[in-house]
């Protein structure tokens, strides 16, 4: 599985042959998007332009929305519906978390979860091999609650998103307070990791992509 930081919550991962782009976002997010680029599918975790763009990519196949359990082409997707808050959706509305199975891993991308789920509400995304986690706050849930659903979940890799940079200003936590005091990060070079069963104990702990 290679998978390619975009930005934000916006992934392009190769998977089986099969080309995903994750949440894409609009021009108002001002991280360089690979424009028209040709994918097979894009999944879409609830309806903010940050996350919702599928007009700047070339779709082939199909543009998966909740509800999706589904396989396309020897890849599984799966998505259950959770909230973008903690007031049920009432203040942002409904988020979906996608499942990505295929090449005997399995991705679980969160989207904008904003709230920590019931264990038993969130059994089916349970021990993942990669985990695709927001830990901004403010829109989603911060890095103290990021830890507790990092806790549930328990992946054994984890690929935070959705943070505050020198080139986005929301009003969202760094990517450093959702690392302080942690081991194993994994600082990359590149914007681009290939990870498979072989490998994937070199990457076990936290994944951080340059931006």
């Amino acid at each position: 599985m290679r998978i390619k930081f975009i930005g934000h919550s916006c992934f392009l991962i190769e998977n089986s042959g099969v080309k995903i782009i994750t949440d894409p976002f609009d021009e108002s997010i001002p991280y360089k998007f690979p424009e028209k680029e040709e994918v097979d599918i894009v999944t879409v975790s609830h309806e903010h332009s940050d996350h919702n763009a599928t007009h700047r990519v070339k779709v082939r196949k199909e543009i998966l929305r909740h509800p999706v359990d589904k396989t396309i082409d020897g890849v599984k997707f799966l998505s259950k519906s959770f909230f973008h808050d903690e007031e049920g959706g009432r203040r942002r509305g409904k988020n979906s978390i996608f499942l990505i199975e295929g090449e005997n891993l399995k991705l679980v991308h969160l989207g904008d979860l904003g709230h920590i789920p019931d264990e038993k509400e969130i059994e089916i995304f349970k021990n993942p091999d990669i985990l695709m986690i927001p830990v901004g706050g403010y829109f989603t849930i911060d890095s103290n609650k990021a830890d507790k659903v990092i806790s549930i979940l328990n992946p054994k890799v984890i690929i935070p998103m959705h943070y505050k940079t020198g080139k986005l200003d929301y009003p969202i936590s760094t990517l450093d307070d959702f690392l302080k005091n942690k081991g194993n990060v994994h600082r990359l070079e590149t914007f681009e990791v290939e990870i498979d069963k072989s490998n994937i104990d070199n990457y076990k702990g936290i994944i951080v992509f340059p931006l």
